[in-house]
């Protein structure tokens, strides 16, 4: 498929809807993609959806890490 708009923050919302959504090895597989095509921007969108692949690769520590960073560009995010 292909989608319309190709800017970074929708392509960082893209991969953090997918990895919210769906649990499927295809979606982490399609939300990596987008974070690369978007050149792993350091917002927070970006940054959580990167946590949550971190995390089911069992990779927490870097996923902690990932939600810190989150605090550092965005310091009254909620979710992180």
């Amino acid at each position: 498929y292909s989608l319309g708009e190709r800017t970074v923050p929708c392509l960082s919302f893209l991969a953090l809807t997918l990895m919210r959504v769906d649990t499927s090895p295809e979606a982490a597989t399609r939300a990596e993609a987008l974070l690369k095509e978007a050149g792993e921007p350091n917002n927070p969108p970006a940054l959580f959806a990167r946590a949550l692949l971190l995390q089911r690769a069992q990779r927490h520590t870097e996923a902690e890490a990932r939600l810190q960073q989150i605090l550092q560009v965005a310091p009254r995010h909620e979710q992180a």
